[in-house]
């Protein structure tokens, strides 16, 4: 095999690992919030499943073109392409959301129908949990997002992600949930319907949605 081919192949090597990288720190951002406390567990099992599946489908070009390359790269082409259409499927705009220090409880992102994002939360310490309303535009919640926690200069981890929906007299409102911190014994729950009756909310800024 000439040193051309050797070259080209260890460069399609190189690609697939730069690949699977790109991969992995999408996975991290996008389990973490579908599976806050095995993320790790998850990402793994992805991982590994990709790999198997690539190199299975590697072997098999190699064995029905009777190719001369190696089949590790065959199985980079198809990691590469594996990657790519993950990565096409899964990627979405990353946010930061800046919590005070010590902050430990619930985020509430109420969708408004303005055009700008507030991520800056303060802690309006409700209860004996730290509370933070903070409003997203609907075309930021439409779109999806991948919230990243940001805390005293550094990213941490929510307790638990999810999309709400409230409902009114004739309309509802829509809104994007994060818990964050360790939860303790005696914690109160905090409805959303009690923060936006007691005017917790500007609720001037929130879309209201007929229904």
């Amino acid at each position: 095999m000439s040193k051309t081919k050797l070259f080209l192949q260890l460069i399609i090597v190189i690609i697939a690992i730069f690949s699977l990288s790109a991969a992995i720190w999408i996975m991290m951002k996008v389990l973490t919030v579908i599976y806050p406390d095995k993320y790790l567990f998850v990402t793994s099992v992805y991982v590994m499943s990709m790999l198997l599946i690539a190199l299975i489908i590697g072997f098999f070009i190699k064995y029905l073109s009777k190719s001369s390359w190696h089949g590790i790269t065959w199985t980079s082409v198809a990691l590469t392409c594996l990657c790519a259409i993950y990565i096409a499927l899964e990627f979405k705009p990353m946010y930061n959301i800046y919590l005070p220090d010590n902050f430990r409880g619930e985020v509430y992102l109420f969708v408004t129908g303005e055009d700008k994002d507030q991520f800056n939360i303060d802690n309006l310490g409700i209860a004996n949990v730290s509370l933070g309303i903070g409003y997203i535009s609907r075309s930021t919640y439409d779109k999806g997002f991948i919230p990243v926690i940001m805390q005293q200069g550094k990213e941490i981890k929510g307790r638990s992600y999810s999309r709400g929906t409230m409902r009114g007299v004739g309309f509802i409102v829509r809104y994007y949930h994060v818990s964050v911190g360790a939860k303790h014994p005696g914690d109160q729950t905090i409805n959303v319907g009690v923060l936006y009756g007691e005017n917790h909310v500007d609720t001037t800024r929130i879309l209201k949605i007929k229904n």
